[in-house]
């Protein structure tokens, strides 16, 4: 099921389809996929209606984070941090619907998962521009108060998997080299692994690879992090006691350097700021950052990535009409401009009318029960090492499992062939689905005593 709307320049005022004016000067088209579906997902993970429109409404800035694969995907993130709104390509918008009944019943049935949680999923469709673009709502990783003050993007492989000189994301090698452990007891291990070998399993059933342990650690004993809290990037916000404001801040991240994943970053040119680093590129768009912006309203601006890796199914990007157009830089700033801020807007208002048909009760999950890991309610799992001052943990450990939309199709399969002649299989990152799971899993649990 999917719903579609009509948006006007001059927007619609006549239910049930209210639409709000808008700066392209031209008609388009917004669609919901699933929104039915979405809203007992949102419900079912006590995504709390009100948070979610105020995160993706309102008149707040979002701070923008490109990637440069060659499918060209923008991050944005909420300006509380709270999620994350990533452009797809046609095919993964489409696989993503493919698995969505998958994906909803393991959810409703592993409460306690590391996968990605997918809250919504849109197109905004621009004829004038030859240009369709998918958008899919996400929880963010580091959804906390806490500053990060170390981060990894783990996969379990060798090959390549060393950070390079200047990057703050690191990988695989990184966290073997500097022999670092996520100190949690056996017990609570347990737990965890437990809980990953299915979620790699559920991926490896769906034949999903190449994706990756986002992990963040805060350690009590260091000074400010890499990354702002929630609480700093809020509007207004404080990093020691949280207040907001109504109105934006002043540029309180600009200038940060560019990275893969959406994390929030310090105004410091030193730091990357990612939720994966990857795939290149972050463009500040903080509250308030573009000069002479002092109305409050979302301020947009538009870089195009730069093209490099792989596409997920491209041989299914033109069929049943749905097609991807690519991008003309003319247009872009006003394009992504507009569509992030139509989509933000339309996505909540959509959100709080399905949600409303939920009650919480109707929902048949665990979700409400205690989580077995922790106690936290930004989910971070704390470390059995005592900070010597203040006798709690010395390090909180956030992470989750990322890029769950790759298949192993193909394209896939011949890089694999083609790595293989150059490395040893065991090294290489592209590998079977079963293979990625397996290894996934063994890394995961040398790093956790």
């Amino acid at each position: 099921k999917a719903e579609d709307y009509i948006f006007p320049p001059e927007g619609n005022n006549v239910p049930p389809h209210i639409t709000p004016p808008h700066k392209l000067g031209h008609t388009f088209k917004f669609k919901a996929y699933a929104p039915d579906m979405f809203s007992y997902i949102r419900t079912m993970l006590g995504v709390e209606q009100e948070h979610f429109l105020l995160s993706l409404s309102g008149e707040y800035n979002f701070i923008e984070f490109i990637s440069n694969a060659k499918s060209g995907q923008f991050f944005f993130y909420s300006h509380d941090g709270r999620y994350v709104i990533k452009t797809q390509t046609a095919a993964e918008s489409k696989f993503l619907r493919r698995i969505l009944p998958h994906y909803v019943q393991y959810m409703s049935s592993n409460p306690n998962n590391f996968l990605t949680h997918f809250y919504g999923m849109y197109r905004v469709k621009m004829r004038h521009l030859r240009r369709n673009m998918h958008f899919v709502v996400m929880r963010s990783v580091f959804n906390t108060e806490k500053e990060i003050h170390k981060i990894w993007d783990l996969k379990g492989s060798k090959q390549g998997r060393l950070a390079k000189p200047g990057e703050t994301v690191f990988k695989d090698l990184d966290i073997q080299n500097e022999g670092r452990k996520l100190t949690v007891g056996p017990e609570k291990k347990r737990l965890i692994m437990d809980q990953i070998a299915k979620d790699a399993s559920f991926l490896a059933e769906l034949k999903i690879m190449d994706y990756s342990l986002l992990l963040g650690v805060h350690n009590r004993e260091e000074g400010r992090g890499l990354f702002q809290s929630r609480a700093s990037l809020s509007p207004g916000g404080d990093a020691v006691s949280g207040g907001r404001s109504e109105k934006p801040s002043s540029s309180d991240d600009a200038g940060v350097r560019r990275s893969k994943t959406p994390l929030r970053g310090r105004n410091n040119n030193k730091h990357a700021t990612a939720e994966n680093e990857r795939n290149g590129g972050m463009s500040d768009l903080s509250s308030g950052s573009s000069q002479g912006d002092t109305s409050g309203k979302r301020s947009m601006k538009s870089h195009r990535s730069s093209n490099e890796g792989g596409s997920h199914n491209d041989e299914e990007m033109h069929k049943d009409g749905d097609v991807d157009y690519g991008y003309d830089s003319s247009d872009d700033e006003a394009a992504h401009s507009v569509c992030v801020e139509v989509l933000a807007d339309c996505a909540a208002s959509r959100a709080a009318a399905y949600d409303d048909e939920y009650d919480d009760d109707e929902i048949n999950s665990e979700s409400e029960d205690r989580n077995p890991m922790t106690d936290r309610k930004d989910l971070g799992i704390q470390s059995l090492t005592l900070d010597a001052e203040t006798m709690l943990s010395k390090e909180i450990y956030f992470f989750g499992i990322i890029d769950i939309l790759q298949q192993y199709n193909t394209k896939k399969m011949a890089e694999t062939v083609v790595k293989r002649s150059r490395a040893k299989h065991s090294e290489i990152s592209c590998v079977d689905p079963d293979m990625y799971a397996n290894r996934f899993i063994q890394f995961c649990s040398t790093i956790i005593e």
